[in-house]
């Protein structure tokens, strides 16, 4: 993941997914969109990584998805997870 230096007083800046007609999200999203909006991020970072992700560093991340839908959300979530060094590194 770039890093992105957020001094005190700013406001994180939200990962935007842009649209790719080469990638077909609907399975996918429609598998995540049964668990609570609250529950996404946490059995995200489960499935994801082969190791667990600390709360702190769960809200971190959290705070750069998208959460203008729930779909919006689960794709940057996703993105933003894949992004993590403990994910780069499985």
């Amino acid at each position: 993941m770039a890093k992105k230096t957020v001094m005190p007083g700013q406001a994180a800046q939200t990962f935007r997914v842009g649209k790719l007609d080469s990638v077909d999200w609907s399975s996918y999203v429609a598998f995540w969109k049964n668990y609570k909006h609250e529950e996404v991020g946490a059995a995200l970072a489960d499935y994801l990584l082969p190791v667990s992700l600390d709360e702190a560093r769960l809200k971190q991340v959290e705070g750069f998805a998208d959460n203008d839908n729930d779909e919006q959300y689960i794709k940057s979530m996703t993105i933003l997870l894949m992004e993590l060094p403990e994910y780069q590194l499985s």
